[in-house]
C-alpha cells in the first residue's frame, strides 16, 4: 500500500512538472534567424554558381532541404517563446529586414538559372521546392507576426509580402516552361 501511494505521488509530481510548456528564449529565435541568413546566403551562392549538372543540382536540393528545416525550426522556436517585449520584437524585426533581400536574391538566382535546371531535367523539382519554401516562409511569417508588437507586425507582413511576390514570380517562371 505504501509503495502504491508513493508511486502515485511521484507520478502526480511528474505529471504536474511536465504539464507546463517550456517556453524558449528569444535568443533561440535570433540565433535561428542568423543561421537562416547564413544558409540562405550559401544557398544563393550555390545557385549562382550552378553549372547545369545533375550533381550540382542535387547539392542545391540538399541545401534547400536544410533551409526548409531552418524555416520550420525558427517558426517552432517563435511559437514556443513567451510574449515578446517591444525590444525583443524590434530585434527580431531588424534581423528580418536584413534577411529579406538575401531571400529575394536567392529566389532571383533560381529564376536566372531556370533554363539550366530545366535542361538538367530537374525543373519540376525546383518548382516544387519553391512552393515548399514559400509555404514554410509564410508559416514563419505568421508565427513572427503573432509574437511581434506594434509597428513590427506590419513591417514583418510587408517584408514577407515582398518575398512572397518573389516566390510567386519564380514559381510562375518555372511553371510556364514545364
Amino acid at each position: 500500500m505504501r509503495f502504491a501511494l508513493t508511486g502515485t505521488a511521484i507520478l502526480a509530481y511528474i505529471s504536474l512538472a511536465t504539464s507546463h510548456v517550456i517556453k524558449r528564449d528569444i535568443s533561440n529565435v535570433l540565433r535561428g534567424l542568423s543561421t537562416l541568413n547564413a544558409n540562405i546566403g550559401t544557398f544563393g551562392a550555390s545557385v549562382y554558381r550552378y553549372d547545369g549538372t545533375l550533381p550540382a543540382a542535387i547539392e542545391i536540393f540538399h541545401q534547400e532541404s536544410s533551409l526548409e528545416k531552418d524555416l520550420e525550426g525558427v517558426a517552432a522556436d517563435t511559437n514556443s517563446t513567451a510574449e515578446w517585449t517591444a525590444q525583443e520584437s524590434n530585434s527580431v524585426t531588424e534581423s528580418l529586414v536584413g534577411l529579406e533581400p538575401i531571400m529575394r536574391t536567392s529566389i532571383a538566382a533560381l529564376v536566372m538559372k531556370r533554363d539550366l535546371f530545366i535542361g538538367a531535367g530537374v525543373g519540376s523539382a525546383v518548382r516544387l521546392n519553391l512552393v515548399n519554401m514559400r509555404s514554410r516562409t509564410i508559416a514563419l511569417s505568421v508565427a513572427l507576426q503573432n509574437k511581434a508588437v506594434g509597428a513590427d507586425k506590419e513591417t514583418i507582413r510587408q517584408g514577407t509580402g515582398d518575398v512572397d511576390d518573389a516566390y510567386d514570380s519564380a514559381i510562375d517562371s518555372y511553371e510556364s516552361r514545364l
